[in-house]
């Protein structure tokens, strides 16, 4: 029998939060995590834009905008524009958010609404590689799946191919994703008597010291993420479906070709960085 992507059950929190309530990730905790921006990975996409010549832009998961807003922000402090710059999602809500944030900036961004399995198609419809660079950040990739860990890698690998074809040859993509190895450590970490231990920044970019994550469940198929907020005494947990860098390497390799490998947005190995960032090259 082929292995699920799911486990029946890692409902209850862990015993140091045993009196936390339980609340909806996507209404209560994940707004949470919107707020700040890196400045390391604002730093880093102005200078591969400015590095590369980049005239044409689309962040594949734009969400509230402020990623993009503030990429916009650095580029043009530095006197650089871009032609043209576009943001997609497929939530109403998120998109309402990025419009009124890019209208307050005075920024031009052409919003579209579509799912990453639709492309090209979407409200309005894109045109087949016509950006030069393509960003998908937040993990976003590692929440595609579900059924069987097969049809979990064929979901991703539709992602990737419908990815690809919004961006023009030679083009670039970048794709972020958590390092799952160095999760599966933190989830056999022995905690003290009566101290937490857990790393507090698991989540992407750790703004929110507050808020505690924990890898409740990791395997090659599955992770589990809890998020306690230990001033609220709220928790919530979210499943995820990890990529390791062998099955990434592999997802990317029909369409791009990886340029650079990054850990934390440094270009040295770590084997305990939180995330792993791929730059790639379209064929």
């Amino acid at each position: 029998m082929e292995k699920l992507t799911s486990i029946p059950n890692i409902a209850k929190p862990i015993q140091e939060f045993s009196d936390f309530s339980f609340v909806s990730w996507e209404r209560d905790m994940h707004p949470q995590f919107k707020a700040g921006v890196s400045d390391a990975e604002t730093s880093f996409f102005a200078t591969f834009i400015r590095d590369h010549k980049v005239q044409s832009l689309i962040d594949f998961g734009v969400g509230s905008g402020a990623t993009l807003s503030a990429l916009i922000t650095r580029l043009a402090e530095s006197g650089y524009s871009l032609e043209r710059v576009a943001g997609n999602d497929v939530q109403d809500s998120f998109l309402s958010r990025a419009r009124e944030l890019f209208e307050e900036r005075g920024q031009k961004v052409e919003l579209h609404q579509a799912n990453w399995l639709d492309f090209p198609e979407g409200i309005p419809p894109y045109a087949p590689e016509s950006f030069e660079f393509g960003i998908l950040t937040g993990t976003s990739l590692s929440y595609v799946g579900g059924g069987t860990l097969s049809h979990t890698r064929a979901l991703q690998k539709s992602v990737v191919r419908r990815l690809a074809s919004l961006i023009k040859p030679g083009g670039h993509i970048f794709i972020d994703l958590r390092n799952y190895s160095h999760l599966a450590l933190l989830m056999h970490e022995p905690q003290r008597a009566g101290e937490v231990t857990l790393d507090p920044s698991t989540y992407y970019h750790g703004f929110q010291s507050h808020v505690v994550t924990f890898p409740a469940y990791v395997s090659d198929s599955l992770v589990v993420m809890h998020f306690y907020d230990t001033e609220k005494k709220i928790w919530s947990k979210l499943d995820i479906f990890p990529l390791f860098p062998e099955e990434m390497a592999s997802l990317l390799s029909e369409y791009f070709t990886i340029e650079h490998t990054f850990y934390d947005f440094e270009p040295e190995h770590k084997t305990k960085s939180l995330f792993t960032q791929y730059v790639a090259k379209k064929k």
